[in-house]
């Protein structure tokens, strides 16, 4: 046993990968639903961190967002009365 050793690396570590995040989300702040505004405030905080993150959306501001990197996708609302024909039309678009 050897008292007061100690290990020491001689060798460069490599960095770690940066963490990356994909979204997708028919709303993103700053709209006036919930979910935008909730997602809005995620994404900022995870950029803060170091993270990538991407977001698909097809409601929003189109001005720059903090370090998110933002798509907008065309998206046809039928007015309030007809929401589900916009979320299957938005994740038609989104869908591969």
């Amino acid at each position: 046993m050897v008292v007061g050793a100690t290990c020491r690396l001689t060798f460069p570590l490599p960095p770690l990968p940066v963490p990356r995040f994909l979204f997708v989300n028919q709303s993103y702040g700053p709209d006036s639903a919930s979910t935008g505004q909730h997602l809005s405030d995620l994404t900022e905080h995870l950029v803060s961190h170091g993270h990538q993150v991407r977001v698909l959306s097809a409601v929003g501001d189109a001005a720059p967002q903090k370090g998110v990197q933002v798509r907008w996708l065309r998206s046809s609302l039928f007015g309030r009365s007809s929401r589900m024909a916009g979320y299957v039309g938005f994740h038609a678009r989104v869908a591969p």
